[in-house]
């Protein structure tokens, strides 16, 4: 391991093992965990640096070198901050297209003046504004 793929047996823990029997052989699969390179380094959950390699009979099969596992955890609080990040989205959106329409409406009842409030149809009936019918 340490030859082929430039990672000393003193720095990776074993974290998992699977044997399985084939016909004439028997198949492996081992996943190591780096000790130190974990991201980020100062979380209480950090991922961390895997590598996985299977043996099929007597021969090396393939390797997956240098993967993140990341736990159950730190995906749950990830979950948590994106439907966080979602609500926040749609609330200061609401209030933001609310404060456009403010700021375009505005401009707009002054051009058209005040006697567009005063405004009434031939049956005496107040309009809200003749300009725009």
């Amino acid at each position: 391991m340490e030859k082929t793929l430039g990672l000393a047996q003193a720095n990776a823990i074993m974290r998992e093992q699977v044997s399985v029997w084939r016909p004439n052989r028997r198949d492996h699969a081992f996943v190591y965990e780096h000790r130190t390179r974990k991201y980020p380094a100062d979380s209480p959950t950090p991922a961390t640096l895997r590598l996985m390699i299977s043996v099929l009979g007597d021969a090396v099969g393939s390797y997956s070198l240098n993967w993140l596992h990341t736990p159950e955890k730190w995906a749950f609080e990830q979950r948590q901050r994106e439907s966080l990040r979602t609500t926040l989205g749609f609330i200061f959106g609401g209030i933001d297209t609310a404060f456009q329409l403010v700021a375009i409406g505005t401009p707009v009842c002054f051009w058209l003046g005040a006697e567009c409030f005063k405004a009434t149809s031939s049956r005496g009936q107040t309009l809200f504004c003749s300009r725009l019918w």
